[in-house]
């Protein structure tokens, strides 16, 4: 398994109003997919705001997209629970 990221992999979900629901599946751990540069090669395709569902055989999560632009990359966090 490689630890770069996968295009084919990644899957939308939905998509209504700007915002896109993604689905990457991976074997990857949560703090490789955060890492900075990870997912900048679909840059150009990912908004702010947007939400990327992870799974893998043993685990799953989401990951909240904070900014995407293909000058600066893509930086994600993990989305956890809390109230507004």
């Amino acid at each position: 398994m490689t630890d770069k990221f996968n295009r084919r992999d990644l899957s939308v979900l939905g998509f209504a109003n700007g915002f896109t629901l993604w689905h990457y599946r991976t074997g990857l751990s949560s703090k490789r997919l955060e890492e900075k540069g990870f997912f900048d090669g679909i840059a150009r395709s990912l908004r702010s705001g947007d939400i990327i569902m992870v799974s893998s055989a043993s685990t799953a999560g989401q990951l909240l997209v904070r900014h995407a632009s293909p000058k600066d990359g893509v930086r994600v966090t993990k989305i956890t629970a809390r109230s507004f």
